[in-house]
């Protein structure tokens, strides 16, 4: 028995798995790393055991006692003194009643947006990393689409009414169907052309003397 298990885990969004019957034991003593490529559910996983995420069946244990979907916050305050941690739908009930200044509205984009957060493509491996080159190019555009107030109330009209079990499914449909999903029930072509996709220098290596190798 491990320090920390999770077993068979399963996390579904929608028609879509996340996590398929995943495991993992931490054991005493021990450093554990897991490995694995880009969409395996790495993050889905690390955000289960963190207990910030509830899975559709299976178990996390730590020290043999089951804390599936309690987060840290919780875990830490025994008995009657117990609280759930305090969460919030947008940064209007974070940040005060005016404009925000750069630094905030950097941060906002970082924790509510962290997906697109670029530094965590630009790996240790450079042969398989993000080309400064490209990865500069997809700033810009991401910078454009929340930045430019026309780009902004596009996409905000557009999903104006989205559910957070919609982006779930979204992002599920990507993890399990690569370049043959449809988020949001519009495929990839779609997506490109709605977010001005365009110049991002998919075809440029990450290393020159690796020029076969390509950050998917």
């Amino acid at each position: 028995m491990g320090v920390l298990e999770a077993t068979d885990v399963v996390v579904s969004f929608g028609g879509n798995r996340a996590l398929d019957s995943a495991s993992v034991v931490a054991p005493e003593g021990q450093i554990t790393g897991l490995i694995g490529p880009n969409g395996a559910g790495k993050t889905t996983l690390f955000t289960l055991i963190s207990g910030f995420q509830t899975p559709t069946a299976g178990r996390v244990r730590f020290l043999g006692d089951d804390i599936t979907g309690q987060a840290p916050e919780a875990l830490a305050v025994p008995g009657t003194d117990l609280h759930h941690p305090a969460f919030y739908e947008n940064a209007n009930d974070v940040y005060p009643d005016r404009e925000l200044n750069a630094y905030e509205i950097n941060h906002v984009i970082s924790t509510h947006f962290n997906d697109v957060r670029l530094k965590n493509f630009i790996e240790f491996r450079h042969w398989d990393s993000l080309p400064v080159a490209r990865a500069e190019r997809l700033t810009e555009i991401i910078g454009s689409l929340f930045y430019d107030p026309t780009n902004l109330d596009r996409l905000e009209s557009y999903f104006d009414g989205i559910r957070e079990e919609d982006v779930f499914e979204a992002k599920a449909n990507l993890q399990a169907r690569g370049s043959q999903a449809i988020p949001y029930g519009n495929s990839l072509e779609f997506w490109q052309e709605f977010l001005g996709l365009e110049g991002v220098l998919a075809d440029e290596p990450g290393d020159p003397k690796h020029p076969d190798v390509f950050q998917a």
